[in-house]
């Protein structure tokens, strides 16, 4: 009960001393010693309290200060503690760890409502992002959070009852593959372009780094990241070859260095400058753990300070404008052709902006993703080769469900793959989407683009309510600070905290 409800480490339990009790006090709490030798108050909950008085009243008396002794009324060891939980896992049938408890008291917590930096001091961790590993909201606690946001912003509706014709119908329609024979293979890249431009043993290394990491890149995006991937690389060390550096061990920290001045004053940002820089230290971090001789004095590359860039996201009245704009072009009356396209660009774009999706994602959705109940509760779909492979359901918003399911209607077959949005029976090419949305956005007067949309995803979403760490989970981030970087408070959320907090202090007085 105290991993479970209080969140303590197993090393935690077996050295928690009679001293460290307050049972008596209200609320309960303890004392506990964690990692670091760090102290922090842990309250108790009400089981847990009644679990540790029936303990306490039948504990063997004896002069140990532990409050959990053995037969032998010695200190009960971590070792001691598994072995009793390996016991009670078999009598069960559930897998469970000390840890699994540890982990499970924060996602209650945070599924409670509580705010993670209250469960990063109950857990005792130095830093968020570590509670954050512990406190992954649930897929349950995400739809409930996204549900009650969009219940607050205009045209996100997700309560809508209306008779409609099942979108699983007009999926397996629309899903037909005129040729399967030319299903899609796994893209093979060709590196001979780019070997005659470096040193074959450079060469190599490359190669063996960029096999690497492919294993975290989509299928459909290692042909375009391998030619990135070269073409940054190949930049990099031709200059270095312009200073007489034929092999990695003979670069030094000053030729670094002037690359980075050769780059500024050829008119390169500094965000591309400190892209270059990141990806050097990589391919050199890599190369060190494969025993390649790397000179100490590159320890020493810095990223270039970079002034913060604003907030990307667009206002209410300005994505509204745009939605009214894209709405009205679905509904001009021209050739199928042109209602094929208005209607796809309709369909993406609601998944952009009240789904989150990023532009890759869209592009390569496949059928087999699309899940749809009778209830607009189970309205969802899944991406399952998200960006560094990871997966993650998107919940639909009648919108977009709807877009979706009117698309679908005039989509037509394809010759191979599967994928859900198409332009004469191929997948869309690259740019077709941004480029779409430009010329909406010139007539919107609005600057679009599918990420500025991610953008404005998260920053509804945050200026409603919803808690940070679903936002994380709906947008597919690993780290929440990036998630932040997204969703952005604004002024007027910050003005109305502020005077409901002020209402509280002062009116206490």
């Amino acid at each position: 009960m105290l991993m479970l409800r209080c969140g303590l480490r197993i090393g935690e339990v077996s050295n928690l001393k009679l001293d460290d009790l307050y049972l008596g006090e209200a609320p309960a709490r303890l004392i506990v010693r964690g990692k670091g030798d760090r102290e922090r108050t842990v309250f108790v909950s009400r089981d847990a309290q009644h679990a540790l008085e029936n303990w306490l009243a039948r504990r063997p008396l004896s002069s140990c200060g532990y409050v959990f002794v053995s037969y032998q009324q010695r200190r009960l060891s971590s070792t001691s503690i598994s072995i009793r939980m390996k016991r009670i896992r078999e009598r069960c049938g559930v897998h469970f760890t000390a840890h699994q408890l540890r982990h499970t008291f924060a996602d209650q917590l945070l599924s409670a409502g509580m705010p993670i930096t209250s469960i990063q001091k109950l857990l005792g961790h130095r830093f968020v992002e570590t509670t954050q590993n512990y406190a992954l909201a649930n897929d349950r606690q995400v739809q409930a959070d996204f549900r009650e946001a969009c219940g607050k912003l205009e045209g996100w509706s997700l309560l809508a009852e209306a008779e409609q014709v099942p979108l699983e119908e007009e999926a397996k329609r629309a899903s037909r593959v005129d040729d399967p024979a030319g299903a899609v293979r796994p893209i093979q890249f060709d590196i001979r372009g780019y070997a005659s431009l470096l040193p074959s043993e450079l060469c190599r290394q490359l190669e063996a780094y960029r096999q690497l990491k492919v294993t975290r890149w989509r299928a459909q995006r290692v042909s375009a990241n391998s030619r990135h991937f070269y073409s940054q690389h190949v930049r990099m060390w031709k200059f270095f070859d312009g200073q007489g550096i034929k092999r990695v061990s003979n670069l030094r920290l000053e030729h670094v260095l002037s690359y980075v001045k050769t780059r500024l004053e050829g008119g390169a940002t500094t965000g591309t400058v400190n892209n270059d820089l990141s990806t050097l230290r990589a391919f050199l971090a890599y190369l060190r753990q494969d025993d390649v001789e790397v000179h100490s004095s590159l320890d020493g590359i810095r990223r270039l300070k970079q002034a913060e860039r604003l907030p990307r996201y667009m206002t209410a009245e300005q994505v509204l404008g745009v939605m009214q704009t894209i709405e009205a072009e679905a509904e001009n009356k021209q050739s199928k052709n042109a209602a094929h396209d208005r209607l796809l660009l309709r369909a993406v774009f609601y998944l952009l902006w009240q789904g989150g999706m990023r532009l890759g994602e869209v592009e390569e959705l496949k059928f087999e993703d699309l899940y749809v109940s009778k209830s607009s509760r189970g309205r969802r779909l899944f991406v399952r080769d998200g960006k560094w492979r990871k997966g993650r359901v998107v919940y639909l918003t009648d919108a977009a469900y709807d877009a979706l399911r009117m698309y679908l209607q005039v989509r037509g077959g394809e010759a191979a793959g599967g994928h859900v949005f198409i332009r004469q029976g191929k997948p869309l090419r690259k740019g077709y989407i941004g480029q779409r949305l430009r010329i909406i956005g010139r007539l919107a007067d609005v600057h679009v683009s599918p990420h500025r949309l991610r953008h404005t995803f998260a920053t509804q979403l945050l200026n409603v309510g919803c808690r940070e760490t679903s936002i994380q989970k709906l947008l597919g981030h690993k780290s929440l600070n990036t998630t932040m970087i997204y969703a952005r408070v604004l002024e007027r959320t910050v003005m109305k905290d502020y005077l409901r907090a002020m209402e509280i202090i002062e009116g206490g007085k």
